[in-house]
């Protein structure tokens, strides 16, 4: 193998051990806060599942007034449809219905 293409060849094998390294990773390099870090400061709230009426926890973006979502029920499985109202950053209101509601 002539040196230019053992370059490229090293070149290349680095390149992909670094693309298989987590985004966890190259994300804190860059100073940007994970999914990991982001999901760990959304507060929480307890809704109950209008299937199997198990209370459960979600996690809550108040960084929206109004939002609606659907999550499924981590009891279940089903899915939730969920309304959140926030305001100055803490949940007001929050509702569970089936799907179809």
């Amino acid at each position: 193998m002539k040196c230019g293409m053992k370059f490229i060849f090293i070149f290349l094998i680095i390149l992909e051990l670094s693309l298989r390294r987590s985004s966890h990773s190259l994300i804190l390099k860059t100073g940007v806060p994970t999914k990991d870090e982001i999901m760990q400061n959304l507060p929480t709230a307890n809704i109950q599942c209008p299937y199997c009426w198990e209370t459960i926890e979600v996690l809550v973006d108040c960084s929206v007034e109004r939002q609606e979502y659907i999550e499924d029920c981590s009891v279940c499985c089903r899915p939730i449809t969920i309304i959140v109202e926030s305001s100055d950053g803490d949940v007001v209101n929050i509702e569970s219905r089936t799907e179809d509601e």
